[in-house]
């Protein structure tokens, strides 16, 4: 039996509002510092020292501003940590990181964010500046439920702290990354910059605008060519890997790296129209050969097919970047 098959749940609320109130103590969301002033909050992070708090930090160099304001930004080389596998991610799967409690599903999924943790059975805590997402789990106390910074967990937050700000205006502000100020681009860049030594870089948030139309059809050629290798595309960070089912094609390298790219469990979907095999729970490459057809599926079969799209559309996420010839 395919195991990813097995993790199937229907997700069937979002998560409430994050809230942007401070609470409980706490420290700098980058430095970790508990005394002085936080370069986000001023006058208002000075609190008593936390015996368990981290040695001060220095604050966040300044870099110089980007000559054009893009969705890539300037070019920034982070190394991956603990064999973390980098993944793409929509706005919508940034915002499932927040460090709250995993549906059930979620907790069999053994997917490399889920692993890095290991007994912890909450969520990991990721934050995106500029469209760079890092891993902040590791300081849950400030990110976490109940943390000065918690309305940072799962959000966009380069505006906020190029603007030292906590209004909730300027999280999630990916239209107002555009409209910085040359200095207050230079400030978010510092932070990026710090995360990427203090933080685990875990991959990039693809703006809506960048993925390809759902509605058009993917030539078998394109289908065949999205099977993980090469380069990864402008704002992305790992290539798309494209799996057929039903009449839609699915990018799968939105969270599913650590299932279809090269080397792991399903790769052999990667590029494939992979309708059949999911249909029969089968690796056998004859089932994903071309033509593939599924009008002879059992009512078992269909049943199989249509419980793996319920998964890629309402527990993984995965957008979808096309039809099926």
């Amino acid at each position: 039996r395919i195991a990813e098959g097995c993790h199937i749940a229907s997700r069937t609320q979002k998560r409430s509002a994050m809230t942007t109130t401070p609470a409980g103590p706490d420290r700098c969301p980058a430095s970790g510092k508990t005394t002085g002033t936080c370069p986000v909050l001023g006058a208002t992070a000075s609190i008593k020292l936390d015996a368990a708090a981290p040695p001060p930090e220095v604050s966040p160099p300044q870099v110089p501003a980007p000559a054009a304001s893009t969705e890539s930004g300037p070019k920034h080389s982070f190394p991956t940590k603990d064999g973390a596998v980098l993944q793409n991610f929509t706005v919508e799967q940034l915002q499932n990181f927040d460090g709250r409690c995993r549906p059930s599903s979620s907790k069999k999924a053994k997917t490399s964010a889920a692993s890095s943790l290991g007994n912890d059975d909450r969520d990991p805590v990721y934050v995106s500046i500029n469209f760079i997402v890092f891993n902040v789990s590791d300081s849950r106390q400030l990110y976490g439920e109940g943390g000065r910074y918690e309305a940072f967990a799962g959000k966009e937050c380069g505006v906020a702290l190029a603007k030292h700000s906590l209004d909730a205006a300027h999280i999630s502000d990916f239209d107002g990354l555009a409209s910085l100020s040359d200095d207050e681009r230079a400030k978010m860049e510092g932070w990026i910059e710090k995360f990427g030594k203090m933080r685990r870089y875990v991959g990039r948030v693809v703006p809506p605008r960048l993925l390809p139309d759902a509605a058009a059809t993917v030539a078998g050629s394109v289908l065949a060519s999205r099977d993980g290798t090469g380069t990864a595309p402008e704002g992305y960070a790992a290539p798309s890997i494209y799996v057929g089912a039903g009449d839609k094609v699915y990018d799968v390298s939105f969270g599913g790296c650590d299932f279809y790219s090269r080397g792991t469990s399903y790769a052999c979907f990667a590029g494939k129209n992979a309708s059949r095999a999911l249909a029969k729970l089968s690796f056998d490459p004859k089932n994903t050969a071309f033509p593939v057809v599924i009008d002879d599926l059992t009512a078992k079969e269909q049943k199989a097919l249509d419980d793996w799209i319920k998964m890629f559309e309402d527990v993984k996420e995965y957008p979808c970047v096309g039809l099926l010839p």
